[in-house]
């Protein structure tokens, strides 16, 4: 029987806490909070994370069935499921991002030696973006999912430099518009000229019929 710390209270001292607290006070992120701070919010949707939960539901009664672990794993009580959402909706997406390159820029130092399997000139992160099920209903693009798995449709491509140089310029773009850091014009012209690429990129890879009739399909 385990008689110390838990592999998940182990994993959470890798987190800078002092750091956080640091960047959750600049942006005033706990004013206001009575339930569920923002360093429980981070601790448990890791947990989620790391234990493969599925929902809000999931978390809820995963956290409910470990009530005598959840000291010793860094948390007070389990959340109700409408804290949980209700904290999601609220917090400040910034105090988590500012976390994430802090977090990033310690990884980098660690793995600085490390040789790029990818041979690309500047440094490419993978970062888990696993989606819960969703109510395919409410959520048409999500059967996008549902169809892949089946082999109805064509399977996201083999990452190399190309397809990566691809999500980087649309995630840049995205990232203009939301800060406004050009003009729609020009944003809507690279945009135009971006998919133009990816619509080159998914011929050369023998996928362009398939993904027509992915999208005529959505």
């Amino acid at each position: 029987m385990n008689v110390g710390k838990t592999l998940f209270a182990q994993v959470m001292e890798f987190v800078p806490w002092k750091t956080f607290g640091r960047i959750i006070d600049r942006h005033k992120g706990d004013a206001g909070t009575r339930t569920l701070d923002c360093a429980d919010l981070f601790r448990i949707m890791a947990f989620a994370q790391l234990t493969w939960r599925e929902s809000l539901r999931d978390i809820e009664v995963c956290l409910a069935s470990n009530q005598a672990k959840l000291f010793h794993m860094g948390l007070k009580v389990p959340p109700a499921r409408s804290t949980l959402a209700d904290a999601l909706n609220q917090r400040d997406w910034r105090i988590y991002h500012a976390l994430a390159q802090r977090l990033i820029t310690r990884a980098r130092a660690l793995y600085a030696q490390e040789p790029s399997v990818l041979e690309l000139d500047a440094s490419v992160y993978a970062l888990d973006s696993t989606t819960v099920h969703l109510c395919l209903a409410l959520v048409p693009w999500a059967h996008l999912r549902e169809g892949q798995a089946a082999g109805k449709w064509p399977a996201t491509p083999v990452v190399d430099a190309v397809f990566l140089d691809l999500q980087a310029r649309k995630t840049a773009l995205i990232r203009d518009h939301v800060l406004s850091l050009r003009s729609a014009a020009e944003i809507r012209a690279d945009l135009e000229a971006a998919g133009r690429a990816e619509t080159a990129f998914y011929e050369q890879k023998g996928l362009l019929d398939a993904l027509l009739a992915m999208n005529a399909t959505a």
